[in-house]
């Protein structure tokens, strides 16, 4: 930690998605991720590096059952949501 910040910004971006073809012909669009999550990379920074982590939720792509989760789990590991 060279540079001793204060905090780190983290965004996360949307899922990212491929086309599964059926034996109908018809193709099925398939979310998946590949990379953590903001808030196990939040939970990492602050465990790691002891550095106050600022998470950056980006709704589109997300339910409203995956973003209440999400801000459930930032407020878990102490992450300040105001």
């Amino acid at each position: 930690m060279e540079f001793s910040p204060s905090f780190i910004d983290v965004t996360y971006h949307r899922e990212d998605y491929i086309y599964k073809q059926h034996e109908n012909g018809l193709l099925e669009k398939v979310s998946y991720r590949n990379r953590p999550s903001t808030v196990s990379i939040c939970a990492v920074i602050m465990n790691r590096y002891k550095v106050d982590a600022v998470p950056h939720l980006i709704c589109g792509g997300f339910t409203r059952e995956e973003t209440k989760n999400a801000l459930i789990d930032l407020q878990f590991l102490g992450i300040d949501l105001e």
